[in-house]
């Protein structure tokens, strides 16, 4: 069996031992995104307010005839004035060139997320992400890298809450 016919096993038994728990939350859900490749820009704004600079990117990346497949917002750093990345999920053969400001690819490599659906005030968002990160702890999931916040396309009117985890397991279960 090759690695990744066994990285599929361990997925679909990570997903059917969290569908046979007891979970109280039928909002936080497991979910494997296959690899990306996403184009980041960084941008500075306040909390919820990164709606202008989403557009703007977009829009650019619509002149360049590059299509967007997901969109992402990846915290980085501040509390009031807030540094993150604005990402887009695009095609790997996309042109780039010409494209303005601080773009950096990145390859992002399959992986397993605990998600939430965030319905409440973009000010708030804040509890969405302790809620997210308190469920992984509370059942057994090892956080391996920032939470993002995953509109679907370029439509920002949606999003839910990711976080790349990993299933810990008892000492024993070695």
């Amino acid at each position: 069996m090759d690695s990744d016919d066994q990285n599929e096993q361990d997925v679909l038994a990570a997903s059917l031992r969290y569908l046979e728990s007891d979970s109280l939350d039928d909002k936080i859900y497991l979910i494997e995104k296959a690899k990306e490749s996403v184009i980041w820009f960084r941008a500075t704004s306040g909390i919820g307010q990164f709606r202008e600079h989403f557009m703007e990117r977009v829009a650019e990346l619509k002149k360049h005839k590059v299509m967007i497949q997901n969109s992402y917002l990846k915290y980085e750093s501040g509390s009031d004035l807030i540094e993150a990345s604005i990402g887009f999920g695009v095609r790997v053969d996309a042109d780039f060139r010409g494209l303005t400001g601080n773009a950096r690819i990145e390859k992002v490599a399959p992986a397993m997320y605990i998600a939430m659906p965030f319905t409440g005030s973009f000010d708030d968002i804040r509890s969405g992400y302790e809620k997210l990160l308190k469920y992984a702890e509370d059942h057994g999931w090892q956080p391996f890298g920032p939470l993002l916040e995953w509109y679907r396309g370029a439509n920002l009117a949606t999003v839910d809450l990711l976080l790349p985890v990993i299933e810990m397991t008892e000492r024993g279960e070695w």
